[in-house]
């Protein structure tokens, strides 16, 4: 199974919500558009913690 994530997904990923961690966990493979990598590094940007969370990412 294939997921395209959007930044509210990831978002709650990263958060440890269980519905998307377990959703992320049985993919096979796990996707963004360019338009969500764009809106998470701009929101990375904004932080304190940049390289965290690209590396994160």
């Amino acid at each position: 199974m294939k997921i395209l994530l959007d930044s509210n997904a990831y978002s709650a990923f990263m958060r440890g919500a269980p519905s998307v961690r377990g959703l992320i966990q049985a993919a096979e493979e796990v996707l963004f558009s360019a338009v969500v990598v764009r809106e998470l590094l701009y929101d990375f940007r904004q932080g304190v913690h940049f390289k965290r969370n690209l590396a994160e990412l």
